[in-house]
């Protein structure tokens, strides 16, 4: 298996109906799901991006560390052995989520987990990437969820992040 092929990509270039489901820019492998579950969120493209001319723009977010509060990516690794997993993210503003843990399974309702990262910063008005450390190897469909947390504000559009260039290799 050679490193760092594009297994799939979300980079936001265009936009669709539904913004909870986002679908994918390149798909490599046949299954590749974005969605988000965020109990009275909004969920849109913005013009403020890594790379023009959209990303996903999601709130609001909690306060405290919730397993409810989170994006989720489902990837089929199909002939692919491991699977790598980055992402661009910023906010509108300091009244924003301040934190992210990502966790993975190879069962959507992730009865089961493990953690990947914990602790990732969210920027005010800077983009960030954040580089997870590779599964190996992979289970057929694995699931990553990043739950968003550590709002000043739980309400309100200025509790918004912004996620784009989302890859997996």
């Amino acid at each position: 298996c050679v490193p760092n092929l594009l297994m799939a990509e979300w980079n936001f270039n265009t936009t669709s109906a539904t913004p909870a489901t986002p679908p994918p820019s390149t798909n490599n492998v046949g299954t590749a799901a974005a969605s988000v579950s965020l109990a009275g969120g909004v969920f849109s493209y913005e013009t403020t991006n890594h790379s023009a001319p959209y990303s996903w723009g999601i709130y609001p977010f909690p306060l405290n560390k919730s397993t409810s509060a989170y994006f989720q990516f489902a990837i089929a690794k199909g002939s692919f052995e491991d699977i790598s997993f980055s992402f661009w993210v910023s906010k509108k503003s300091n009244n924003g989520p301040t934190s992210m843990d990502v966790n993975w399974s190879s069962q959507a309702d992730f009865s089961t987990s493990t953690s990947l990262a914990t602790n990732l910063s969210i920027a005010d008005k800077v983009w960030t990437q954040h580089t997870l450390p590779t599964i190996s190897p992979a289970p057929a469909v694995t699931y990553f969820r990043v739950y968003v947390y550590g709002s000043k504000n739980s309400t309100g559009a200025d509790n918004i992040i912004y996620v784009d260039d989302v890859r997996f290799t």
